[in-house]
């Protein structure tokens, strides 16, 4: 909604780490949630993992331990183990979410990384665009409905896939 703000988040770096390439018609939203499970899911279930370890020892460790005990209200059999599964919820949500942000990565991202506001910054951009391709180590593609269907997303695919071979994209 801000492309002169979005731009003023961005700042020259030597290399980049990914290249996003992307179709504008998906949702941000949608292309949010494919960077967290790409980028996030594998940290965010060792961190769940990790948590749900600390609180079954500490379960283990208290006095009644993991051992059935009587619920004092109803007289029911509980062992506990619900705070293992909260546990892993409270956890895994927010470095699925927010993990990214402790990343030391660069990416390129065409709304942040071009200016949109202004007519000769936006066409050097676009023109040294296979710079910015050969300095980025991998490509990232967001592929949707939309993103084959869109020449730009073709061009950027392909200008890329001959510079650095196919091996170094990753489909999303």
């Amino acid at each position: 909604d801000d492309p002169s703000g979005t731009f003023a988040l961005s700042k020259p770096v030597d290399s980049l780490s990914f290249f996003l390439s992307h179709s504008w018609r998906t949702s941000r939203i949608a292309k949010y949630c494919a960077l967290c499970v790409h980028f996030n899911l594998r940290r965010a279930a060792v961190a769940s993992a990790v948590a749900n370890l600390f609180v079954f020892l500490w379960q283990l460790l208290r006095r009644d331990g993991m051992l059935p005990a009587v619920h004092p209200a109803d007289n029911t059999l509980t062992t506990g183990g619900q705070w293992c599964e909260f546990t892993a919820t409270l956890v895994f949500l927010p470095v699925l979410f927010f993990g990214h942000a402790f990343d030391d990565r660069h990416f390129f991202l065409d709304i942040a990384c071009i200016s949109q506001d202004d007519q000769q910054r936006k066409s050097a951009g676009i023109s040294s665009l296979g710079a910015v391709l050969d300095r980025s180590e991998r490509m990232l593609v967001l592929a949707d409905g939309h993103y084959f269907s869109r020449l730009w997303c073709l061009f950027e695919l392909s200008a890329f896939a001959k510079r650095a071979g196919p091996s170094r994209l990753d489909l999303v």
